[in-house]
This record gives structure tokens, sequence and C-alpha cells, in this order.
């Protein structure tokens, strides 16, 4: 149907140009100056790219969805795949509109040779390597004009919902011993870190400056209940705690603890002179 619109079209302009002809001998048409090429670039763009799925590496792997930047010509996935996950025998599907060849360069996982393949989509059986880098060459039907892709296939280096932290970073907590819980409040811009070990020991360190280790004052206690040190808060002007038992303690030294008289289910947190909790 299309192509008998073409040719009626093309028979109706025909007709029209001889009518034209006809009724003014004087004009002339030619063909010469009639640009009927078109853009062959558009060949070159990637229009889809994804993995072939292989549930022995990863399930759902070829729902996984890749970027396709055609200004900056990169294909990435935005969405970093699992620590873990094996990325060097990787079966890929490209779409195009339309190309004379499409031609993938990567290195070998085995004998890290550099390799080209060129793309078929009734014939994909070649696994590529992207833990090195991979490039996608695209010629247009004209082989007039090429487009190079970098492709990279993102995965994660850390598990997420973790934290990685660098020697700089860490400091040892400061204990008289080795801690089994612990309980850090801050009181008139001075921090109380209080540890026990598996003897029952109580110990508190103080600072004012906790960026510098070796700034912390640790000193054991001898207090007059078995603290519960998650329960640990500061008002501005005295620490409190609980004991095991539910009884509420406070201090104005973190030395010296006294019993409220009150017994509490927990503590919640302060705001200036006011501690809140459940009762």
């Amino acid at each position: 149907m299309k192509k008998l619109f073409a040719k009626t079209a093309i028979a109706a302009i025909i007709l029209g140009m001889g009518t034209s002809a006809c009724n003014e001998d004087s004009s002339t048409f030619s063909t010469e100056d009639l640009d009927i090429s078109y853009d062959t670039n558009s060949n070159t763009a990637i229009t889809s790219f994804s993995i072939k799925a292989n549930k022995k590496i990863l399930t759902g792997l070829d729902s996984v969805f890749f970027t396709i930047d055609l200004n900056k010509f990169s294909i990435f996935n935005a969405d970093s795949l699992p620590k873990g996950t094996d990325v060097s025998k990787l079966l890929v599907n490209i779409g195009n509109s339309g190309s004379s060849k499409i031609v993938i360069k990567y290195t070998d996982y085995k004998t890290q040779e550099k390799k080209e393949l060129e793309y078929s989509s009734s014939n994909n059986t070649d696994s590529i390597n992207f833990l090195d880098e991979v490039t996608v060459t695209v010629t247009s039907l004209n082989e007039l004009q090429t487009k190079t892709y970098d492709i990279k296939v993102n995965v994660h280096k850390t598990e997420p919902d973790s934290l990685c932290w660098g020697s700089v970073q860490y400091a040892p907590l400061p204990s008289g011993g080795t801690p089994t819980a612990q309980g850090t409040a801050m009181m008139n811009e001075k921090l109380y870190c209080f540890t026990t070990d598996a003897g029952g020991n109580v110990y508190m360190a103080t600072t004012g400056t906790p960026d510098k280790t070796e700034s912390w004052v640790v000193q054991q206690l001898s207090m007059p209940f078995k603290p519960v040190l998650e329960t640990l808060e500061a008002t501005n002007s005295e620490l409190y705690m609980l004991a095991d038992d539910g009884t509420l303690y406070s201090s104005a030294d973190a030395v010296s603890w006294q019993s409220t008289g009150q017994k509490w289910e927990s503590t919640l947190g302060a705001i200036n002179s006011t501690l809140t909790g459940i009762k």
C-alpha cells in the first residue's frame, strides 16, 4: 500500500510538471538541483543496550537498566550491580536503527589480549569482559559515519548500607579494659564516655577535644548501682542514667551519683534542662 501511494504521488508530481510545461512553453525543469539524500548519521545511534539473562551470575541480569548518553557517547548502569558480581563473561544485546556494522573492542579475560568482535544479533554467542575497558563502534549504512561508545558495567565496591573507615577515621574506644557496653553524652562542651568490661568494671573517659585521641582522660568508677549505659543522657547541668532495676540516677560531675527516687522504663533524650523518657 505504501509503495502504491508513493508511486501515485510521484506520478501526480510528474503529471503536474507536464501540465505546467504545456501551459508555459518557455519553462524547463531539471532534477539536477533536487536534493533527495537523507541523513545517515542517525544510523550510528545505539538505541538500546542490555545484558543477556544468566542466573548463574545474577538473577534479573537482563532487567538491569542502562543509560545511553548520545552526547558523551557513553553507556552505563547508574544503579551498580551487587558487590562481587562477575562481569568478566557477559553476553550483550545492542539495538540500532540500521548500520553497516557494529564492532566491540575489549580485553580477553584469560589472555589479556586485545580483541575485536563484529556484533550480530542473530549470532551473539561471544562473551565480553567488562572488568576492563570496552568500546563499541557503529558504522552507518553508507559507511561514511562512525561513532564510538564507551560501555561500563558498574559493580558496587562495598556492601550496600555499610560504611568503610580508613585508618585516619578510626580510633579505639577510650576505656580501661575491653569494653562490652558503652554510653556517651555531652554536657557543657565536654564528652563523657562510659564503658563496662566483662568483669562489670565501669570506666569513664572525658575530653573536650574528641578529635585528639590522646586527650581522653580515663578513670575507673565505683558506682552505687549497676548501670545501663545505653540510657545515659545529659541536660545542661546533669547527667542521667538508669540502673538495671529501672531506678533513675543523676550526677553533676559524672563521679558522684544519687537516686532520684523515680523508676523509668527508658530515657529518650534531653532538651536544655529537661530530661524526657518513659515512666
